[in-house]
C-alpha cells in the first residue's frame, strides 16, 4: 500500500489597513497606501497547518514603492505618518523585491520573478 502525502509551503497575503492619504517616504509625496501581511503558511494536502512567518509591508499604489516593515512599527503607523515620524533609512528595508502578481519576495538582484517569470517594474 502507498501513501503520498503532498505538503509544502505557500504565501498568503492579507490587507491589514488602507491609507488614503499616506507619506511616501522614497517620493516624498503623499498617496494612497496599504499595510499588508505576507503570511508563509504550512499546509498538507492544501490544507493550511501553522504559519511560519509573517513579513509586513507598506504598499504604495501610485508610486508602485514597497516597504518591508517591522511588526512592531506596524501599530505607529496612522494617516499622520510623516518622515519625522518614521525615519524611512532606519525602519524600512529596501534589500529585497516584491512580486504583485504570486506576492512572493526574493532578492533585488533579479529582474523577473523567479517564481512566476513576471517582469519586475
Amino acid at each position: 500500500m502507498f501513501f503520498f502525502v503532498f505538503f509544502g509551503t505557500y504565501n498568503k497575503k492579507r490587507i491589514i489597513k488602507q491609507f488614503e492619504n499616506l507619506y511616501c517616504p522614497k517620493c516624498g509625496v503623499k498617496k494612497e497606501a496599504q499595510l499588508i501581511s505576507l503570511d508563509t503558511v504550512f499546509h498538507i494536502f492544501f490544507i493550511p497547518i501553522f504559519k511560519i512567518r509573517s513579513q509586513y509591508f507598506l504598499v504604495f499604489k501610485n508610486c508602485n514603492h514597497d516597504f518591508k516593515i517591522a511588526k512592531e512599527k506596524t501599530e505607529s503607523i496612522s494617516e499622520d505618518f510623516n518622515e519625522d515620524k518614521f525615519n524611512a533609512k532606519e525602519e524600512l528595508k529596501f534589500g529585497y523585491k516584491y512580486c504583485k502578481k504570486c506576492d512572493r519576495t526574493f532578492d533585488e538582484s533579479y529582474n523577473y520573478c523567479p517564481y512566476c517569470g513576471g517582469k519586475l517594474e
